[in-house]
């Protein structure tokens, strides 16, 4: 193997033309050197021989094709330091997406959508995530959101939403929830209402007028906020109860009078995907678009296979960035050798891979068990702390192996890094859910923990 050396232009192999690419492309626009991985679909796939079904198999190669024919081309690692968030919002990849059906996977067939299960999610959402983190988060966030209504809806509220939802390409969704001053405690109601006896209420409300509901407040930083064409908003009906007793969910299409657009945040992590405030002021919509009972907040199935998703999104950025420590560690010489021959490297590289292995069989445990309909077993908390916890140590190992070089913006292992971060708290932080499971561990008739099932 060719010792590599650094040009203007990236990583070239040092004995001129006909060697054979390196695993780290130079790709320059305008002057500025960059560096992008290589498309990493030659050979084997990183799924075969694992028990998928020949239509999973089929489901990751077209996802992996829109991958490497349409994320990739964008070149997320430029494209996410647009300073406009409008021009920056990957719109040709959404509405590309949705052409091949991987933007309505989640609707019931007969609306139009695949109907596609738990595990077929995190197949996809895993794929995508190795294309680039905050895409992946525009579909999976509209995935769980869509399937959440057509779990709550009525059937007339699903006649309203779906045709439209599935026929326009650019149909996305987002969820209020998070207020500037609430955020964790909203997920933890219940918890700390039987556990502290604290009652912890939202400042958004809802009043019913006339056979309207008034909403007033905001939300800090749903995702999709400005982009998304429905939003569903948790509001509280109820004074002086927990949230989980007086929180209602409603359905509000974004061009409602009263609803806007606040403050788009500059992030450092998801760039692509927008996270935006919501703000309510005096919004009135018909009573009929009321979500679920009234007061039945604890009542939402995106909080249970949420968490699996979430999980499976960080597993993808993660794994790109161990295929890039890999790609890179094969290349780079040291000491006259490949990095990859060195033993602590080597052993970085194979505790990074148990990671990921571990990782990825806990959620598809999660996620078949939820496909069983065991929607709120203690796995879709453990799947997502222990796949958030691999991704951030998979991707700091990744930056040792880079060395120096792996702050550098051209180099991806820094982007993958910032991206992961995100999941330490989006989806639930990771204290709330363990202190879900230790709430889960103190019930006496729970019997995961006992039988270890």
């Amino acid at each position: 193997m060719r010792p590599l050396r650094v040009s203007e232009t990236g990583w070239q192999p040092m004995d001129g033309a006909g060697a054979r690419q390196p695993a780290w492309r130079p790709r320059s626009q305008g002057g500025e050197r960059s560096l992008v991985p290589s498309t990493r679909s030659e050979g084997r796939h990183h799924l075969d021989d694992r028990g998928l079904t020949q239509d999973q198999l089929e489901l990751v190669e077209k996802v992996r094709k829109f991958r490497t024919d349409v994320i990739d081309p964008l070149e997320p690692h430029k494209r996410e330091w647009i300073e406009d968030p409008d021009l920056r919002f990957p719109w040709e990849v959404v509405e590309e997406g949705s052409r091949r059906g991987l933007r309505t996977l989640s609707v019931p067939r007969e609306y139009g959508g695949a109907d596609a299960s738990m595990l077929d999610l995190c197949l996809t959402v895993e794929e995508l995530a190795a294309g680039d983190m905050g895409i992946a988060v525009i579909f999976d966030q509209t995935w769980k959101i869509a399937n959440t209504i057509g779990s709550m809806a009525t059937q007339e509220q699903k006649e309203w939403f779906y045709p439209d939802f599935v026929s326009d390409h650019r149909f996305l969704l987002s969820i209020g929830i998070v207020e500037p001053d609430h955020a964790t405690d909203v997920f933890m109601s219940r918890h700390l209402a039987e556990m502290d006896h604290r009652t912890v209420g939202l400042n958004t409300t809802a009043i019913l007028e006339d056979g309207h509901w008034v909403i007033n407040g905001a939300k800090a930083m749903p995702s999709l906020a400005s982009t998304a064409k429905l939003v569903v908003v948790l509001a509280q009906t109820e004074p002086d109860v927990p949230i989980h007793e007086g929180g209602t969910y409603f359905l509000v299409p974004t061009d409602t009078p009263g609803f806007r657009v606040g403050r788009i945040w500059d992030k450092m992590s998801q760039r692509l995907a927008d996270n935006a405030a919501m703000v309510f002021d005096n919004c009135r919509i018909p009573q009929s678009q009321q979500l679920g009972e009234r007061g039945r907040a604890r009542h939402f199935p995106m909080t249970s296979g949420g968490n699996i998703e979430a999980g499976a999104t960080t597993l993808g950025t993660a794994r790109a960035a161990y295929e890039a420590a890999v790609a890179y560690a094969r290349e780079r010489i040291q000491g006259g050798r490949p990095l990859i021959e060195h033993q602590a490297i080597g052993m970085m590289l194979a505790e990074m891979a148990i990671e990921l292995e571990a990782a990825r069989s806990l959620i598809w445990q999660a996620a078949s068990a939820y496909d069983r309909g065991s929607t709120r077993t203690p796995l879709q908390f453990m799947a997502k702390w222990f796949a958030v916890e691999a991704a951030v140590k998979v991707c700091m190992k990744s930056m040792e192996v880079f060395g120096g070089f792996s702050i550098m913006r051209d180099m991806p292992v820094q982007k993958y890094m910032r991206d992961c971060l995100s999941f330490l708290h989006s989806d639930g932080s990771q204290q709330s859910r363990l202190m879900l499971l230790q709430q889960r561990m103190l019930d006496p008739e729970e019997t995961f923990f006992a039988s270890g099932s």
